[in-house]
């Protein structure tokens, strides 16, 4: 059995540039969602279904490696944005804002992270890739039998952040990357692969928020906001009055039920000036 590796050059700066260049091309669309006129309701589906997703043929094509910073910068925004549209104040801290890049059926906003994303939309194109690219190569058999184990530098790197997110079982992604082409290569990956991926994530996720915010009443919340239909305000498209949710009834759902955590419950709404804690109750799940 032989055994090689290669990886192929490129300009690192130049891909820098590149990628500095599509992030920054979103700016408007941010300043355009901090409008004041704009409803929250609106700008966060904005948000969620149309400006994140903008990101994801960047994620399938560029190694996470090269895409972490830019894709972080990019997270960075988002949250920046959705916080200030909440009216949170400036000094809540980072695990009290995790909520906003969980999924909603995991009681989260759903504005997905692109960097925790990245390694499984990489590795999932280049899985289905994997049949095509086998074609160049000549000796693609061997590498089908695993008489020739290859590795490729980013793809390695890939598997390595990926496992390092989650636990990512075997029948998904191989524990040695060398055998990438042995399972792979004919073409039997399943289309859901990025998908299976993300939830492994998103649970590993979710699963450390739990441990930081231990709290009773935080897991209440987590646990009641991740029921089915419990998000369903949240992805309502605002076409009459009786979906429609106005900017102050937005903000105080998101305080009390998702990320309003017990460091912040008391302050103001910025920008709203007065208090919402004695206007409605705070909603905690009833279980058998």
């Amino acid at each position: 059995m032989y055994s090689y590796s290669w990886s192929v050059g490129f300009d690192q700066a130049r891909i820098d540039a590149w990628l500095r260049e599509k992030v920054d091309s979103h700016s408007q669309f941010f300043k355009l969602l901090l409008r004041p006129d704009l409803p929250v309701q609106v700008a966060f589906l904005l948000l969620r279904q149309c400006l994140i997703p903008s990101m994801g043929y960047l994620a399938r094509v560029v190694s996470p490696r090269a895409l972490a910073s830019h894709a972080s910068s990019f997270d960075d925004t988002v949250i920046r944005t959705a916080s200030e549209k909440l009216g949170l104040p400036p000094s809540i801290d980072t695990a009290a804002l995790l909520p906003l890049s969980l999924p909603i059926r995991l009681g989260g906003f759903g504005l997905r992270s692109v960097r925790l994303v990245s390694p499984a939309a990489y590795w999932a194109s280049l899985a289905c890739s994997a049949p095509y690219i086998l074609d160049f190569v000549p000796d693609k058999k061997q590498l089908l039998r695993g008489d020739i184990k290859a590795e490729i530098l980013e793809d390695v790197k890939c598997h390595h952040a990926l496992c390092s997110i989650a636990r990512v079982p075997r029948d998904l992604v191989p524990s040695d990357p060398a055998n990438f082409w042995v399972t792979y290569g004919h073409g039997a990956v399943s289309r859901g692969l990025q998908k299976a991926l993300c939830v492994l994530i998103d649970e590993r996720i979710a699963a450390d928020y739990g441990t930081v915010r231990a709290h009773r009443g935080d897991k209440q919340r987590m646990t009641s906001c991740s029921a089915r239909n419990a998000g369903a305000w949240l992805t309502a498209i605002p076409s009459s009055p009786a979906v429609t949710l106005m900017d102050t009834e937005f903000q105080y759902a998101a305080r009390t039920v998702w990320v309003c955590l017990h460091s912040i419950i008391s302050q103001p709404l910025v920008g709203v000036g007065r208090h919402f804690e004695t206007t409605l109750p705070i909603f905690t799940p009833v279980h058998d």
